[in-house]
């Protein structure tokens, strides 16, 4: 009852005595009725057989009179509790003990520039305007905020609405200190906490204000959306939400720049890909992008004629980066109605070269041979150095050192080598196979693939078998699918692939499933011939990359390696799978860096180097040890150390300590979602009928504050109330002048 009476009154404490006021007529009429004892005489018998024909129109009359009393006293209880008919636009702060709690959308879309202000700077207004409105009413109000952005820890948790806690809001949600985040964030997960954080208390009347833009994006899942509301407005919670954004504006965002930075060497130049959407409904023209690397500009011109709506376009270029260290990459837009998402950060690392390991196990190392001419014929050009060993030199060498390690023609490994390369493969390693002569399938299948377990990705047959030759199709031997290493080689434009010609190949067993689908193995062929019959895979193993080519990398089984196709191939092929453990990871604002140390080789002492809006900032973090985590090396424990603050995009810094003493630096990229700068609204039209006919629920239009005042409501219900008492008075005041007796005037003459 306390709840029904606070949401259709004003003052619901003035309620109860009210209605008790609503005998006082009743027991003055009853007062006024054994007012007088009845005597009966003679002469009165004329008069009450009178009065008996009147009885019932006189006993109507009273009764009207008496109500139309009742209804002037009820009219003024109603107008000193004043009483609103519509609850939906009754103030909000009212006379009883309200708990009012604000979800308060804090995701990077709030950021939007409209003229002076920001979507954001609109929510912080209002949330101030509830809690000055609340104030006026001291003791009668409490007050809670959660933040999107971490909706289960309250930004002000119960807090009674007064002066005191107007004068704080107003410092510490402040437009020019208090800024939203840079990160996706999920209005479902919001509305769940809320709903959460409201279930703790139901001792008062509740409302939920939900302050955010209400992009169509957040609503693709209507319904789970529409069931947390549901879920919280059946615990007589009001659900209030605000728009801060009237209308949708264009924008346009980066969406992407990527590149085969794990093959970037000094001097050589790299091929980037930048892309661009336009995320409104109007065509722009001649937009310019400019490249910087450690924030100097590059002179290169990127420009794109025009982007048609809601399109997403693509440009490749080259950059030079002329010395060997790490560097930074931006590509930027000019600004707009949202310029975080105008910018696009990419890590590079850059070697003096590409070391590449080939190991042949051939007499002749002829495959070796071809393959070190097509990746490095002019080391200038590639930036990739090779390096040609017999099998036993996989013990010899450190293998983390070099980007891609090739087996061409390799009988068989020795159990340590295997080791060793499945531990370089697995921490992030490159492994290219090219079978040959000299292959032993019995060895391949029992130590190489060992049921799927192993480095080798496939069961081969048990000998080498010849391809026929057919004059009878036009079909090229190889038929490759859509991937990276065939990219540039496919279409029209490239018929070199083609041309192809394969004579021998080794075949996979035969009772191998050749669908990739039927066998669930995670191996996916990249190749087949003309028959059917798959020749080159790839296989993902731990962090790295697996791919077999079932025929020989020199001109022994095939004519490749003297078809032009092969150097782009091997090229393509070395950036496809070279190693890229470097710590140049590419994450999301907002997620976490997790840092795992070996206690053997790392210092407990990590630094990050965070960007900023104008510059730096150092954050000094000790590692701790994880007595359940094993190193790979197999002894001791790990350290480890968890960096959350990574809200700002821009390129961090891992720096470590080595047990010499000397820092190693990882750099790591964080990006905004290019989600977010699609701006368009979802109308009160669609949120209204996707949320259902709910009367708990009300949508507030942007730029208007009445609904927190209530003051349009209130005086057209006060207003109609005067009029109705003005005429509820006169109609008593007559009616009693009828029932009263009234003597008849003397005459002057009498």
């Amino acid at each position: 009852m306390d709840a029904w009476l606070g949401s259709h009154f004003f003052n619901p404490a003035f309620v109860a005595g009210g209605m008790a006021l609503l005998a006082a007529p009743v027991i003055i009429h009853l007062i006024n009725r054994m007012r007088y004892r009845t005597v009966r005489f003679a002469a009165m018998e004329f008069l009450l057989q009178s009065e008996q024909r009147n009885r019932r129109r006189l006993l109507l009359e009273q009764l009207l009179l008496l109500l139309l009393r009742i209804l002037i006293v009820l009219g003024i209880v109603m107008l000193i509790a004043r009483l609103i008919l519509d609850p939906g636009q009754l103030s909000l702060f009212r006379g009883t003990k309200s708990h009012h709690v604000v979800l308060l959308d804090d995701s990077l879309s709030m950021r939007e520039r409209r003229g002076e202000t920001t979507a954001f700077a609109e929510a912080l207004k209002i949330i101030n305007e509830l809690a000055s409105e609340g104030a006026q009413r001291p003791d009668t109000q409490r007050f809670s905020l959660l933040l999107l952005s971490r909706p289960d820890q309250p930004f002000f948790s119960e807090r009674d609405v007064n002066e005191a806690l107007v004068a704080e809001l107003a410092t510490k949600l402040d437009p020019q200190t208090f800024h939203c985040t840079h990160r996706e964030l999920s209005l479902l997960e919001g509305l769940q906490a809320a709903g959460r954080f409201l279930a703790q208390e139901q001792a008062t009347v509740q409302h939920l204000h939900v302050v955010s833009d209400f992009r169509e994006r957040d609503w693709k899942d209507q319904k789970a959306l529409s069931t947390a509301v549901g879920e919280i407005t059946a615990k007589d919670v009001t659900v209030n939400l605000v728009k801060t954004v009237g209308e949708s504006q264009n924008n346009l965002s980066v969406t992407d720049l990527t590149g085969a930075v794990q093959v970037a060497a000094a001097g050589v130049p790299l091929r980037l890909k930048v892309k661009l959407r336009n995320q409104g409904d109007q065509l722009v023209r001649d937009v310019r992008a400019a490249v910087f690397d450690d924030g100097v500009k590059i002179p290169i011109n990127i420009v794109f004629d025009k982007i048609e709506p809601r399109s997403e376009v693509e440009h490749e270029f080259d950059v030079r980066l002329a010395s060997a260290s790490r560097h930074r990459l931006r590509v930027s837009l000019d600004p707009d109605v949202l310029p975080e998402d105008n910018a696009r950060y990419l890590a590079v690392d850059v070697s003096e070269s590409l070391p590449v390991l080939i190991v042949d196990g051939s007499p002749t190392g002829e495959g070796a041979a071809y393959i070190a001419d097509a990746l490095a014929s002019d080391p200038t050009s590639t930036g990739i150095s090779t390096t040609i060993e017999n099998p036993d030199g996989l013990r010899r060498r450190p293998l983390e050192n070099f980007r891609a390690i090739y087996l061409v023609n390799v009988p068989e490994l020795a159990a340590d080598a295997a080791d060793l390369l499945d531990r370089y493969v697995t921490a992030g390693g490159g492994l290219v196979w090219f079978t040959g002569d000299s292959v032993r399938t019995a060895y391949y299948n029992s130590e190489l693939y060992r049921e799927g377990e192993g480095l080798f990705p496939v069961r081969l047959g048990t000998s080498p078998r010849d391809l026929a030759a057919d004059l009878t199709t036009s079909e090229p031997d190889l038929a490759v699918a859509e991937h990276p290493i065939f990219q540039v080689l496919t279409g029209d434009d490239n018929p070199f692939l083609q041309s192809v010609g394969i004579k021998k190949f080794f075949p996979v067993a035969d009772d191998w499933v050749r669908d990739d689908v039927q066998r669930k193995d995670h191996v996916t062929t990249l190749a087949r011939l003309r028959t059917g019959e798959p020749v080159i895979f790839e296989q993902q193993r731990g962090r790295g990359k697996v791919v077999a080519c079932l025929t020989t990398a020199q001109p022994d089984w095939n004519d490749w390696a003297v078809n032009p196709s092969y150097v782009v191939f091997q090229l393509d092929l070395l950036k496809y799978v070279a190693k890229s453990d470097r710590g140049l990871g590419q994450q999301a604002v907002g997620e976490p860096i997790q840092i795992k140390l070996d206690p053997a080789k790392y210092l407990e002492a990590v630094e990050i180097l965070a960007p900023l809006a104008d510059g730096q900032s150092t954050i000094r973090l000790q590692a701790a040890p994880e007595e359940s985590k094993v190193t790979r090396s197999g002894g001791g424990v790990q350290l480890s150390a968890v960096f959350r603050d990574t809200d700002e995009p821009g390129i961090y810094t891992v720096r470590l300590l080595n047990q010499s003493q000397v820092s190693e630096d990882r750099l790591m990229t964080f990006n905004v979602s290019p989600r977010e700068g699609d701006l368009t609204l979802a109308t009160t039209a669609n949120l209204r009928k996707r949320l259902g006919d709910n009367p708990a629920v009300q949508i507030q239009e942007p730029g208007r504050l009445d609904w927190v005042q209530g003051e349009e409501a209130g005086s057209e219900i006060r207003r109609g109330l005067l009029w109705l008492l003005l005429v509820l008075l006169i109609a008593e005041q007559l009616m009693a002048y009828r029932l009263s007796f009234h003597p008849p005037l003397a005459s002057a003459t009498a």
